[in-house]
């Protein structure tokens, strides 16, 4: 049986992880404030945007000739009217305990070997939206699960 994967589960994943947590949403001011790719013309800010940057497949083998593993790198974008960058480094504070460390990301459908943040580039103000930037990167190993 051929290999099966979608990138679909990983965003569920990481929409999941981030999503589901009570600080985080707190953090953001309520729900509803967690999006994939781009945040809405009307957003609420502060917000959190996720989106996939690149995803490359691997052979492995885990106790099936089959089997796959792939390598994701994945960025969080904070935006944040506050007038100073405290409010964007609570929220990425957060981002990143719920998200760096071994397996962070599992569930029923992906196994996750490793999710680490990769790298981080500190709040910019952008001048017409008049809001704090935060890009993050994060890197993850990854596999579906047997959905035998």
């Amino acid at each position: 049986m051929a290999y099966q994967k979608n990138i679909h589960y990983l965003k569920e994943a990481i929409f999941s992880k981030l999503n589901g947590d009570a600080t985080l949403n707190s953090l953001l001011g309520g729900s509803g404030r967690i999006f994939h790719i781009n945040p809405p013309q009307e957003a609420s800010y502060p917000c959190i945007v996720h989106a996939i940057v690149d995803d490359r497949d691997h052979p492995y083998n885990e106790q099936q000739e089959t089997g796959k593993i792939t390598t994701t790198n994945f960025r969080i974008t904070i935006f944040s009217n506050n007038s100073t960058t405290k409010e964007s480094d609570d929220i990425e504070a957060r981002v990143k305990e719920l998200l760096h460390g071994q397996r962070s990301l599992d569930n029923t459908k992906i196994i996750c070997y490793s999710c680490y943040r990769d790298s981080l580039v500190g709040p910019v103000k952008d001048p017409d939206l008049q809001v704090w930037i935060t890009p993050i990167r994060y890197r993850i190993t990854w596999a579906m699960k047997n959905q035998s």
